[in-house]
């Protein structure tokens, strides 16, 4: 009786150690059924990576830099789509990009993902120009992101994002903050900017069509800062991403505020996700970015 019941016992265990791993399998299957499907009509195709480079950096590296964040994020990317089961793709960078190429237009006529904003990736620029989107990127000073944040309507400062402004002396030239506009509200989606450093950046994920060819798809991941550029990358791979994706359509345009933490993104919070219709390539230029005193 004593060893029945030690035999049933061990059975059960086993049961459940089988049932929990096949549970981890589904569940992983799921997740991975779901990003195949978002990623494959890009990277079936032979999608090029693209990211931003600085060459006009004399005495400093001749050769160019790229920044760490932008770079951390290429090697996200790369891991994440080992582990979904597709191959390594291409990488280019953005000064480059003509040269490996040939023609402009034939560089730029693929399925692209772009690493790095209008600033640091010249392809991400050249491609924003052309899109109609419900968020515009510009360049404004501290004082204005700011002013905008406490000028809200609603008077509320979303979770993670209350701000402690990082002073300069009215005397010195005023530097730029790239921020994310949204068009329906007009809220400035910006970094938080303290004495401190950067505790929190902002971050953008836009998928269309090319705008160079409309058979063809562009995926954009950038953010003001690197740290944007790699807290879009995270994002994408996250179950949280993949169930809030828009019904019948994969393109889209992603606003998220991510959390810095010892130089790492913590924290991501979706600020805003809207489905894109094939309109967003309208044939207008638009100034990218923008401007604003």
């Amino acid at each position: 009786m004593q060893y029945g019941e030690v035999f049933w016992g061990v059975l059960s265990t086993f049961a459940a150690f089988l049932l929990g791993l096949m549970w981890e399998r589904l569940a992983r299957f799921v997740t991975n059924f779901r990003a195949r499907r978002f990623w494959r009509p890009l990277v079936s195709r032979e999608a090029v990576v693209v990211v931003g480079s600085f060459r006009k950096l004399p005495g400093f590296e001749a050769s160019g830099v790229i920044g760490l964040g932008d770079n951390i994020a290429l090697k996200d990317l790369e891991q994440y789509f080992g582990r979904i089961g597709f191959k390594r793709f291409e990488v280019h960078y953005d000064d480059q990009f003509v040269w490996a190429y040939g023609s402009l237009r034939s560089a730029l006529a693929g399925n692209l993902i772009l690493l790095g904003g209008p600033d640091s990736n010249v392809m991400t620029r050249l491609v924003l120009e052309r899109l109609t989107l419900g968020i515009e990127f510009l360049e404004v000073s501290p004082a204005r992101l700011h002013a905008a944040e406490a000028a809200r309507p609603d008077g509320v400062v979303p979770a993670g994002r209350r701000r402690r402004l990082l002073r300069r002396t009215t005397d010195a030239a005023p530097w730029r903050v790239p921020v994310v506009r949204d068009k329906e509200t007009g809220h400035l989606h910006g970094p938080t900017l303290t004495t401190s450093g950067i505790t929190q950046d902002c971050a953008v994920m836009v998928r269309s069509r090319n705008p160079f060819n409309e058979q063809r798809e562009v995926i954009i991941f950038c953010g003001s800062y690197g740290y944007g550029t790699w807290a879009a990358v995270r994002y994408a791979q996250t179950e949280e991403f993949l169930r809030s994706l828009p019904r019948n359509t994969p393109l889209l345009e992603c606003v998220l505020s991510v959390d810095i933490i010892r130089d790492t993104p913590q924290s991501i919070h979706l600020e805003l996700m809207r489905p894109l219709g094939d309109t967003a390539v309208s044939g207008v230029r638009n100034v990218v970015p923008r401007v604003v005193d």
